[in-house]
């Protein structure tokens, strides 16, 4: 017998039911007989949530989790640049929900922030205020993908896939000489 996988995301293996039973030093899923979501997208373990907890942020918890990985509030952990620049080797992603902010200005600032500190890692910022999913690279400057909240599980591993994508186009824009160089 075996744990059900989604065969569609990438990289994902069967787990035999009875490693899935057995106790985990990840404890992926609420239960130990809960089914296993195993994937390549939480190779790091860790993801840091900027936000207020409640539904959004028992979602991200129960799915990272899912993906053998762990959620640390920010709030709670008092992160400063010096402690993101820490805990950074082991980041999968960073997600920014929009009530970590006062107002739009304050998290784009925030955002701009978390770019210039952490250019590696994946950045999608959770926003009820938007018209919908966002997974292009428009707001590259600011984050790698942006989703309406509230939003489904099928809509998050999609921009997990993006966010990694949308990232590597990032970095790689920092890298590339700039219109203006050329011209010199």
């Amino acid at each position: 017998m075996f744990g059900y996988v989604d065969s569609r995301a990438e990289n994902n293996t069967f787990v035999p039911a009875s490693q899935v039973q057995r106790p985990s030093m990840f404890g992926w899923g609420r239960s130990r007989s809960r089914s296993v979501f195993i994937s390549t997208f939480c190779p790091r373990g860790k993801t840091v949530f900027f936000g207020r907890r409640g539904y959004v942020s028992d979602c991200m918890d129960e799915w990272i989790g899912l993906m053998g990985g762990s959620v640390t509030y920010a709030e709670e952990a008092g992160a400063g640049e010096d402690w993101l620049r820490r805990l950074a080797p082991r980041l999968d992603f960073i997600l920014v929900d929009e009530s970590a902010a006062e107002d739009i200005r304050q998290l784009v600032e925030h955002c701009l922030f978390l770019r210039r500190a952490l250019p590696e890692v994946p950045l999608l910022l959770l926003s009820p205020s938007v018209k919908g999913d966002d997974f292009g690279t428009e707001r590259m400057a600011i984050c790698d993908v942006t989703l309406r909240t509230p939003l489904s599980q099928a809509a998050f591993v999609r921009a997990l896939r993006m966010a990694r994508s949308n990232n590597r186009r990032y970095v790689g824009s920092l890298a590339a000489p700039q219109p203006s160089a050329l011209r010199a």
